[in-house]
């Protein structure tokens, strides 16, 4: 199995309001990469991309 999702968000953070879009990519029931870009939505604001890893450990 082998499957795509994605997201997008808006958030606070502090007095700056952000937005984030992301994409999920399950390789497998217990594995997944995730993606993301953040910004801030004022001028100044920082942005940022992610990259994460999860694995879901059998109970």
């Amino acid at each position: 199995m082998t499957a795509w999702s994605f997201v997008g968000e808006g958030f606070r953070e502090g007095r700056t309001d952000y937005w984030r879009a992301g994409a999920r990519w399950a390789l497998t029931p217990a594995l997944n990469v995730d993606f993301s870009r953040a910004r801030g939505m004022d001028d100044d604001a920082p942005a940022w991309w992610s990259l994460g890893l999860g694995w879901v450990f059998e109970r």
